[in-house]
């Protein structure tokens, strides 16, 4: 399953539900995104560094974490899929 978390609007601050909405809108997203305040949920998989812009995690079904604060492609996702 794949989940997107935002941290940030354009403001810099957690983006509003409506703004979750409309950015799934926007980018016809199907999947669930949702605010990551202070970025409490990315930073327990950076290591407390800096976070590149998009950044991407790639945790398997078994919660094993394969790829973490980096580029993840489709054929990534492919490789764990059950």
């Amino acid at each position: 399953m794949l989940i997107v978390l935002m941290a940030e609007n354009n403001d810099g601050v957690a983006p509003t539900p409506e703004e979750l909405t409309g950015w799934a809108q926007t980018y016809g997203s199907s999947h669930p995104i949702l605010s990551d305040i202070n970025w409490g949920i990315t930073s327990r998989y950076t290591g407390g560094g800096s976070i590149g812009l998009p950044t991407d995690h790639l945790i398997a079904p078994n919660m094993e974490i394969i790829k973490l604060d980096t580029h993840v492609t489709e054929e990534d996702i492919i490789q764990y899929l059950p």
